[in-house]
Parts: C-alpha cells; structure tokens; sequence
C-alpha cells in the first residue's frame, strides 16, 4: 500500500526517527550510531555490498595514472620507494645515475652512465703501481690521461691505505743546448732559452773535442732565468776546460722555468770545439 496511507509511528505522544520499507509495506525506526542513519549500499547487480565480500569498487582517473607511473619491479630490499626514481631530462647533459662502491682499493663508480656525450663508462680506481703509459700494460678501467707530446700519462691511484693519489708516469726529453761547434769568444743562449716548468731532474752534458791557442780556459756554466729580474742565476758549474774532455753533471729539484749555457772562453788565440746537452726529466 501506498506510504501515506500507513500511520508512523509514535512514541510518548511524538513521532519518532523512521522510513517507509516498501518491502514490508510498513514504516521502521531509523537505527544508526553517532546520530546518523544506517544505510546499506548495493553493488551494481543489486547485492548488499561489506568490508568483507562484495567491496565498492571507486576508481579515479586520476589514481590510475598514478598506479600506471609505479615502478614493475622491487628493488633488492623489497622498497618500492626506493624504485621510484626521476632520471634527469634527456639531453647533452644527462647523465642518469651513478652508484659508488667502497672497495678493498678504494673506490669504485659501479654503475655506467647512459651513452652520450658525457659518457664515460665505468671506471675503477685502482691502486697497482703499474705503468701507465699509453699502449702498456695496465689495470682494467683505470684512468689514462695522455702528455701533450703523447710520451706520458697519469693515472689516479689510491696508496696502501686507500688515500687517492696521482701518479705521473715519468718523460724525458733531449735537448741540444748548443750544437758542436769551434768557438773563439765568450757567448751564451739567454735570446734562445729552453723551457723546462715541467721537468724536476736534468743531467747535463759537455763535450770538447779540440783545443787550440796559448794557455786556453774555458767556463762552462747552464743558468736558470729569475722571472722578475731578468737576472741568469748559477744552477751547474763544470770544472774549467783546458784541454780535450767530457764531464756530466746531474741536477735533483726544481730546474727554474728558463735555463740556458753561459760560456766563457780565455787565453791567447783560443779554440774551443764543443757541445752542450741535456737530458730533462719530468
């Protein structure tokens, strides 16, 4: 029967909290808890849904494009956090991620760079001693850096106690100071200097092959250039020459940044047939 023509229900003289049930043809008291209403809500084939059996299912457009940029996979340790990861924006630049590892030798960038510009792979910090000299032999991923000339090399290395350090593969070069020639007066190479900022050692060379004249000397000095005065300061002395003789002479520490052959020819009609070389070592 219709709703309004079935009475609701009083109590103490009042009407109470209640719906018509259409099933029962007869109004019911509304029970609920906190002051609301119990209501039961049915799944689209008209079944009672609860938290048990027959959930509610709500999905936003918005969640799933979120569950769609979640990571497939865990990571080793099960977190899901740590799988989330932005990379950086594609470009010349981009260099993805780089993992470090500490090892026994010291440490190891363990994973490689995406291919690109930037690219450098993997590399391994080692601590061998070997020669590191282009075309050598060598540790696996250990870092060649060529010499401007292509003769030597660096590599970074870390100590027995795993402290980085650089080696440098020690060069040499050969210099002709001054050409054998036979001199008769004093002279020197200050207008045609050799350069030597980057070598530590030297060994020095003279050779005289004749001599000539009444009472004949010859001083031999290689002087190293101050930068602020322009002044030739003294770095190797060779014994004075009066006759046919070869001397060497070597230098440990730093050489200067300039040096050159200053000599110095005494006597009556002297001659003097020599050369000046050098052996520079980085």
């Amino acid at each position: 029967m219709p709703y309004n023509t079935k009475p609701i229900k009083v109590v103490y003289g009042k009407p109470i909290p209640q719906h018509f049930n259409p099933a029962i043809d007869d109004y019911e008291v509304l029970l609920g808890d906190n002051g609301a209403s119990r209501h039961v809500l049915y799944d689209k084939d008209g079944n009672p849904l609860s938290v048990v059996s027959g959930k509610l299912e709500v999905r936003a457009t918005e969640i799933e494009a979120l569950l769609a940029g979640l990571p497939t996979s865990k990571t080793t340790s099960g977190n899901f956090k740590a799988a989330i990861v932005e990379p950086l924006p594609a470009g010349s630049n981009v260099i993805g991620k780089v993992g470090i590892d500490q090892t026994a030798n010291g440490v190891q960038i363990v994973s490689a760079l995406p291919a690109g510009d930037n690219n450098i792979g993997n590399v391994d910090i080692v601590s061998t001693p070997a020669d590191a000299t282009p075309g050598s032999a060598h540790p696996a991923k250990a870092i060649l850096i060529a010499g401007s000339d292509g003769t030597n090399a660096r590599r970074i290395l870390t100590d027995a106690n795993g402290v980085v350090q650089v080696q440098v593969v020690q060069t040499t070069q050969e210099v002709t100071m001054l050409a054998s020639a036979a001199r008769t007066a004093s002279g020197d190479t200050s207008a045609t200097p050799v350069d030597v900022k980057k070598y530590k050692e030297a060994v020095f060379f003279l050779d005289v092959t004749a001599v000539s004249g009444t009472a004949p000397t010859l001083d031999v000095k290689i002087k190293t250039k101050d930068p602020v005065s322009g002044k030739w300061f003294d770095l190797v002395n060779f014994t004075q020459v009066t006759a046919v003789t070869s001397e060497m002479k070597a230098v440990s520490g730093l050489l200067g940044s300039q040096i050159a052959v200053f000599y110095t020819i005494g006597g009556t009609t002297p001659s003097f047939t020599f050369s000046v070389g050098a052996v520079l070592k980085s």
